[in-house]
């Protein structure tokens, strides 16, 4: 055994000091084969690049079949989502005719009306002209063209009775008082 492990060591010495030396090109033989290998190598890189642009594709489309999918669950349970608030909806409008106040609160959720709010509502044109009429220029933004500044004006308002009227009292025509009132359903 001694005999066998010193020649495996002799060996791997031996391909030690022979280092392999690198290849290079001496004639037109060996200049020819670097083109071949070259050209190989490009039609590998070519090959490597559509067989890429196949399987980007590919996954493109399956991206896109998964996306479709979801967004055809995802409308399917949005639809019976609203189906099912939309019953809700009936039940308490129904119930509420007996109490004002009625709202459903179970171990699984609540469902009840929102505070009924009201949104003034107006010709944009109009108010604009009564701004004007009434020297409420803190109201106007004067841009490129003269605009209402509704959230300000809004503040200057309020409803009375039914009717829109003025923080110096003046009830407004053109205007009409739009009630908002949310659903609201909450599971637990």
């Amino acid at each position: 055994m001694i005999m066998i492990e010193n020649i495996t060591n002799e060996q791997t010495e031996d391909e030690k000091t022979q280092e392999k030396q690198p290849f290079r090109v001496t004639d037109l033989s060996s200049a020819n084969w670097c083109f071949k290998k070259i050209k190989g190598l490009k039609n590998r890189q070519k090959e490597l690049e559509e067989y890429i642009e196949i399987e980007k594709q590919e996954a493109e489309k399956e991206a896109q079949r998964i996306q479709d999918y979801y967004e055809n669950e995802t409308n399917k349970i949005k639809e019976d989502i609203s189906y099912f608030e939309g019953l809700l909806k009936i039940y308490v409008e129904e119930r509420q005719e007996e109490d004002p106040k009625f709202k459903i609160n179970t171990v699984d959720g609540t469902a009840s009306f929102g505070k009924l709010q009201q949104k003034i509502k107006y010709d944009d044109n109009a108010m604009l002209e009564f701004c004007k009429q009434n020297n409420l220029d803190k109201f106007i933004n004067i841009t490129t063209t003269e605009k209402l500044n509704k959230k300000e004006f809004n503040n200057y308002l309020s409803v009375i009775d039914g009717k829109v009227v003025t923080a110096d009292g003046e009830i407004l025509e053109n205007t009409f008082i739009e009630e908002i009132q949310n659903f609201n359903v909450k599971t637990k």
